[in-house]
């Protein structure tokens, strides 16, 4: 299999820290030195939030690894199957 990234899960955090790109630089270089290598920071709701509110927006970003920073990928798109969505 090819490993393209990782995720975290926060209710806090909207943006990646330091030792996100620390651990993304590092499993970058074991298992995807040659390509692109994606972190994904998930959005969880804090308990406070309502779960019924809908949001237009995926709970999650896309960040990849530029001049020892992540920055966040603007244009991608997803394709889900049918029993995905």
């Amino acid at each position: 299999h090819t490993v393209r990234g990782w995720y975290r899960v926060s209710n806090k955090d909207v943006e990646p820290n330091q030792k996100d790109l620390e651990m993304t630089v590092q499993l970058a270089s074991r298992y995807s030195p040659d390509s692109t290598f994606l972190f994904t920071l998930l959005r969880a709701p804090a308990d406070e939030e309502s779960k019924d509110e809908k949001d237009d927006e995926f709970p999650f970003a896309l960040f990849q690894i530029d001049d020892n920073a992540l920055v966040a990928v603007e244009d991608w798109a997803m394709e889900t199957s049918q029993p995905e969505r």
